[in-house]
């Protein structure tokens, strides 16, 4: 049976797909520029939904909020899912574990 999304994994979805349209804006903004397109990044934004301020600081190399939060983590990304779904399990079949035992 599967396992209902929790808010905290609903919003890291949704960040992580802001990012993405994020990132497709930069990529076609400096294809435009590459080719000698007049685009500016207010209709680059405005063609894909993004706020112009963080397009503008992305284009300018300001590096995500996911990105720095990454590095100040722990545990990467998969040994983080590891941990989570052991313990699950672990809970699962009666054997809950605290965070004083972590």
């Amino acid at each position: 049976m599967p396992r209902a999304k929790s808010k905290t994994l609903l919003k890291q979805e949704t960040s992580r797909a802001k990012e993405e349209q994020l990132q497709i804006a930069v990529l076609a903004y400096q294809t435009a520029l590459r080719s000698n397109e007049i685009m500016s990044i207010r209709q680059v934004a405005q063609h894909f939904q993004v706020p112009c301020s963080t397009l503008q600081n992305r284009i300018n190399g300001h590096r995500s909020v996911l990105e720095v939060n990454a590095e100040k983590s722990w545990l990467a990304d998969e040994e983080s899912k590891v941990l989570v779904d052991f313990l699950i399990k672990a809970a699962g079949q009666g054997f809950p574990d605290t965070k004083r035992h972590l």
